[in-house]
């Protein structure tokens, strides 16, 4: 054998634990190696069989240890590749099984496989590490399906808590038998019930299948701060057109004159600053969520990464534009994604309503629903839908897009019970025009997402549109760029064509929904066209003037009505031809059979749109 090629074998390091030498040479290959970069000219080959032998005994002593040690006697200070588990993501889960990463299948979430050494004083194990699944906690991460041959559970994370709730879907019984001593006791989960664990080390067992979970903590805290920057004389919306008459100066309702600078945090998505220190309240557990829809106007509330301290994000609530209802909070606030943003203005809904811990029944839990707008959501981008933002399962609030305007059930739009005409639209045949148009448009849109079948709202009604009219002399002294309708709240949406009967409001909803076992997207037309008969002044408000429904006469009379109010619909006297064409639409929209679709009324309404895009 040559010097260059010796040379060139030293080079090779990748072979060097698998070099083998004759017991007579190994004295002088010791000096060579300490020479020449530790590689002797003097190696022979391999004895047979040696290579295959060598592999099969470290495959052995892995799976010894990937089978006989728990995660608790692993250096997780010492994971691969070669880091400290506080450098990666903030981990919720830890998974060991004794056949490896490749025995686990996981759904609905992200993972990261990591090898990770045994303690020092636990055993010599030649240097092998043991493989795990991390699962991260993200603010998208709402639960996590974890599946081992007949073992099969959902891991749902509790907001108020560093719990985790198990959801055994598999069909036999789960046990959860505690690893450390934390003075829990064994759980058991019977088939399609739902158990809680507290945060430590659990083995999970389901007929002869069994897997590790370590539950850590949460990495992240919340923390209340009162900005120094709060108004309060600022009682005002702006979202109506009088309160920009004035470029420099605004006039509170109680008198008070405020700076324009007071009021800039509600102009639109317009950026600013309120990095302004304050008092300070850090939140205990069970207080998360409730903190959340709680806070007062102007404080700020801000997400924190336990183990650096440094803010994930914050949101600063606004003094007006609020919605409270039994399955939501909703209000204006100013979000900022990261520190040195100046933030944008966003409306910020918290989904309420049964917790984790007290509905057996997991797709009606506020997380489930949570889940299911979030996911619809995220898919839709509409100049007159207010899309999505960002989002945070872990607070489970929603951070949608601020579109300037008022609901067309607000006073902005709808007269009061002493106006002439109580509960009536207070805009004109061209504000009713460029709703439709735009509304049109957002249906039709709707129905095209997804799989085949589109999407439904399922909920259109005046409190779900808001709308903003285009008018070029307040533009002069405004910031508001956004003009229209647009379609809000996708609580109640659903795919496809649907068999559910729950859901939307009565006046609005049409008779196949009663009587027909299916239903598809005519059914946001004809809400749309009850919409349109009150945009046109032919009924007030329904919510407002008519009585409640909770019976199937009632339901059927008011069906009844709304045909009676199609047939007999005209355009008035002294009609223009956008009015008359406008009627004819509207009584398609109506029909109970061959009704407009959503794709047609975009088409013929087309001409109506708004001027200027929301």
């Amino acid at each position: 054998m040559s010097q260059q090629a010796s040379s060139n074998d030293a080079r090779n390091t990748s072979f060097r634990p698998l070099v083998w030498r004759a017991p007579q040479e190994e004295q002088a290959s010791s000096e060579i190696e300490s020479q020449a970069s530790g590689y002797s000219d003097k190696t022979i080959e391999f004895p047979p069989g040696y290579l295959e032998t060598r592999l099969a005994v470290e495959k052995m002593i892995k799976e010894y240890d990937q089978h006989t040690f728990s995660i608790n006697q692993l250096d997780l200070n010492n994971t691969w590749p070669g880091q400290s588990m506080s450098c990666y993501p903030s981990f919720r889960i830890l998974l060991k099984h004794k056949r490896g990463n490749k025995a686990i299948e996981l759904i609905d979430t992200e993972s990261l496989s990591l090898e990770a050494p045994l303690m020092e004083g636990v055993a010599d194990a030649l240097g092998n590490k043991v493989e795990l699944l991390a699962i991260p906690q993200r603010r998208d991460s709402l639960q996590c399906t974890v599946i081992v041959g007949d073992l099969k559970c959902v891991l749902i994370y509790d907001p108020d808590s560093d719990d985790v709730f198990i959801r055994n879907i598999g069909g036999s019984v789960l046990s959860a038998l505690p690893m450390s001593k934390t003075g829990a006791g064994l759980v058991l989960a019977m088939p399609m019930k739902k158990v809680v664990l507290t945060a430590t080390l659990w083995e999970f067992r389901s007929k002869g299948d069994m897997v590790e979970v370590e539950i850590l903590p949460r990495q992240y805290l919340l923390r209340t701060e009162q900005s120094t920057t709060a108004i309060a004389g600022s009682k005002r919306s702006l979202s109506s057109e009088e309160e920009f008459k004035q470029q420099k100066k605004v006039k509170g309702e109680d008198g008070t004159l405020l700076p324009n600078s007071a009021t800039a945090p509600l102009l639109g998505s317009r950026p600013v600053d309120l990095d302004q220190p304050g008092p300070i309240l850090v939140h205990k557990a069970r207080e998360e969520v409730t903190a959340t829809f709680q806070l007062e106007p102007w404080q700020k509330l801000c997400i924190v990464d336990r183990r650096t301290g440094n803010t994930e994000y914050s949101f600063t609530r606004l003094s007006k534009w609020e919605s409270r209802t039994q399955s939501s909070e909703i209000f204006r606030a100013i979000l900022r994604t990261h520190a040195k943003q100046q933030g944008r203005v966003v409306v910020v809904k918290v989904i309420k309503g049964d917790t984790i811990a007290n509905d057996d029944n997991l797709n009606s839990t506020v997380a489930a629903k949570w889940f299911q707008e979030y996911k619809l959501l995220s898919t839709l981008k509409h100049p007159h839908i207010a899309g999505l933002v960002s989002c945070d399962a872990r607070i489970w609030s929603l951070y949608l897009e601020h579109k300037d305007g008022q609901d067309l059930a607000s006073p902005r739009w709808c007269s009061g019970e002493g106006d002439d005409r109580p509960h009536s639209f207070k805009g004109t045949i061209n504000d009713a025009c460029h709703i439709l148009a735009d509304m049109a448009s957002a249906l039709a849109y709707i129905g095209r997402q997804g799989m085949e079948g589109g999407l439904m709202h399922r909920n259109v009604k005046p409190s779900n549109i808001i709308y903003r009219r285009y008018n070029p002399k307040v533009t002069r002294f405004s910031r508001v760029t956004q003009y229209g309708a647009a379609l809000i709240d996708f609580s109640e949406a659903v795919q496809g064509t649907s068999h559910r009967k729950d859901g939307g409001t009565p006046w609005y909803t049409p008779p196949e929904v009663f009587i027909e076992c299916s239903y598809g997207k005519e059914r946001d037309v004809y809400a749309l066209g009850v919409v349109m008969l009150y945009l046109i002044g032919c009924i007030g408000l329904p919510e407002r003037t008519e009585p409640e429904m909770t019976t199937g006469e009632q339901v059927e009379a008011w069906h009844t009505r709304v045909e009676e109010w199609r047939k007999s619909l005209r355009p008035r006297n002294d009609h223009t031809d956008t009015e008359a064409e406008l009627v004819v639409i509207v009584r398609t929209m109506l029909r109970h059979e061959n009704r407009a679709t959503a794709e047609q009324l975009e088409k013929a309404t087309r001409k109506w749109a708004s001027k200027t895009a929301m």
